[in-house]
């Protein structure tokens, strides 16, 4: 038995909204640690310490997002699958509720 339409809308909608926060956090992380134009930067060492967070996860967010757009032209499906997959496993399901205020969130563009 197949899962009715409204609910097979709705979980592609929550996956692309949950992928795009990811993408989000991973942006956010790199800017704050690893992004050389960004004065303020700190160490992983700092941000995860300020933020609550494993540094092993923040290495990983801000290192595959380096990684994501070193590589411009790295796009295929299975290329951003593989990142994806990257991101999501370097999120450990504790939520980051804790965040320092010191991390604006990146300007939207």
């Amino acid at each position: 038995m197949s899962s009715p339409a409204p609910a097979s809308k709705a979980s592609r909608a929550l996956e692309k909204s949950a992928e795009s926060a990811s993408e989000q956090l991973a942006k956010h992380r790199w800017h704050w640690t690893l992004d050389e134009t960004n004065p303020e930067r700190v160490s992983l060492r700092a941000y995860a310490r300020d933020v609550g967070r494993a540094e092993s996860i923040v290495r990983k967010y801000a290192n595959s997002y380096a990684d994501w757009t070193a590589h411009p032209d790295v796009r295929t499906l299975p290329e951003i699958r593989a990142i994806r997959i990257c991101l999501a496993t370097a999120y450990d399901g504790r939520a980051d509720a804790q965040q320092s205020h010191r991390f604006a969130p990146l300007p939207t563009s």
